[in-house]
């Protein structure tokens, strides 16, 4: 299924584009509203995420709207994914006719039953996420049934907290996570574990300081695993 995406924020285009792949679908990028009706003129999409915060303002909001009254787009499912967190947004975007709204950093897994649900409900192609227990990411291998770590030759020996902090990241190589996102996954949210987490980070980094990859703080937005320049 072909899926266009409408965002100026190339960290989260590349993030998305990331996703789609990983579960059959073909992401086209456009960086502006021009690029987007350019491609809609080609294509025939499937799904359509939308940012509202395009250049500046809340452009998203019409461009939504247009995209309803476009006869190729009409019938498109529309997933608006956007910084902004206000219901009073959210109410908008919904009620200029997208099907769903994500806030940013999204988590993958709640991305994809995101699309999924709205693929179900107009009729459209059910995609599948599955989890992986191994990863190779650069020059590290990761086992998660044995709790094995290697970057190179060399064996990395980690905490069980910091192998689970680590497998976030691995799953979702390029994705915004938030530090609570994070926290409630390892620990639950019954508790605040901000100052835990932060210790057993800095120890992560340390261990895995020869890794090609990097764990960067985006401050405001979350974490993200990158390659380490």
């Amino acid at each position: 299924m072909k899926v266009l995406v409408i965002d100026d924020d190339k960290s989260i285009t590349y993030s998305l584009k990331k996703v789609l792949l990983s579960v059959g679908m073909e992401p086209f990028i456009a960086e502006n509203w021009n690029q987007a009706s350019d491609l809609i003129l080609k294509e025939k999409f499937g799904l359509i995420l939308l940012d509202i915060c395009l250049g500046s303002g809340k452009n998203g909001f019409n461009h939504c709207k247009e995209l309803r009254t476009n006869p190729k787009t009409m019938d498109t499912p529309i997933i608006i994914i956007s910084a902004l967190w206000d219901y009073e947004d959210k109410i908008q975007g919904l009620e200029l006719g997208a099907d769903d709204f994500v806030c940013k950093p999204f988590n993958k897994g709640e991305l994809i039953a995101r699309i999924n649900a709205v693929c179900r409900r107009s009729g459209g192609t059910k995609v599948i996420y599955e989890e992986s227990d191994q990863f190779n990411i650069g020059n590290l291998d990761y086992n998660k049934k044995s709790f094995s770590v290697k970057i190179g030759e060399s064996e990395v020996h980690l905490t069980k907290k910091e192998h689970q902090i680590l497998y976030e990241f691995l799953k979702s190589p390029g994705e915004l996570i938030s530090k609570n996102d994070l926290i409630g996954l390892i620990w639950g949210i019954e508790q605040d574990h901000t100052k835990l987490f932060d210790v057993h980070l800095i120890n992560l980094r340390k261990k895995i300081q020869s890794w090609d990859y990097e764990i960067k703080t985006k401050f405001g937005l979350g974490m993200i695993l990158e390659e380490r320049l």
